[in-house]
């Protein structure tokens, strides 16, 4: 592979391996189900690369319940990665070293998504 085209995959292989320290760090002002929250900003952002129950579904419940118990009222680290079609920033959220969606999937509150799973490292 040429060194011009190694370099871009170099840059973007290194900032994926910041500590969560790095990301802007931000208040959740409240959760609104598993795998969105508010920031205090008003910021709503939805948990990259994961599915949790909707409102209705079971499950629903203790996924909201998982999200609230680690973020609710915290400050927390935001890799933002992009805007959905409902206008809410999509990002990995980090709190005391521990990246939520990945949390929420390993409990089993989430699911990971298939399509989606290349903008979180961990979930390839």
């Amino acid at each position: 592979m040429k060194f011009s085209r190694l370099l871009p995959a170099l840059f973007f292989s290194l900032a994926l391996c910041q500590p969560a320290g790095a990301y802007p760090q931000s208040r959740v002002q409240r959760v609104i189900d598993g795998d969105t929250v508010v920031l205090q900003s008003g910021e709503r952002i939805r948990v990259a690369c994961v599915n949790s129950p909707e409102r209705g579904q079971y499950g629903f419940d203790g996924a909201t319940r998982k999200t609230r118990s680690l973020v609710d009222g915290r400050t927390v680290g935001v890799r933002r990665i992009t805007t959905d079609r409902y206008g809410r920033t999509v990002g990995e959220i980090y709190v005391d070293g521990i990246n939520l969606g990945q949390e929420l999937v390993r409990s089993g509150h989430a699911r990971v998504v298939g399509r989606y799973k290349f903008q979180c490292p961990w979930a390839r």
